[in-house]
């Protein structure tokens, strides 16, 4: 499957969407983490925590 970068500014989107309503009722930020299988399958992290650390792309 390929990477649309136009995917990535959407998904940015929805989650500033999403956070602005849910902080909007006290609740949390939602944001995402892009994880590709090839980098998984290489690199497969132990935990959550790991998996966060690992996958930053498209964080920033």
């Amino acid at each position: 499957m390929a990477l649309h970068p136009e995917e990535m500014v959407r998904l940015k989107q929805w989650c500033a969407d999403a956070t602005s309503a849910s902080q909007a009722e006290g609740g949390p930020e939602c944001r995402f983490v892009y994880v590709d299988q090839e980098s998984f399958e290489r690199n497969p992290p132990s935990n959550f925590a790991g998996l966060l650390q690992a996958f930053r792309d498209y964080q920033d």
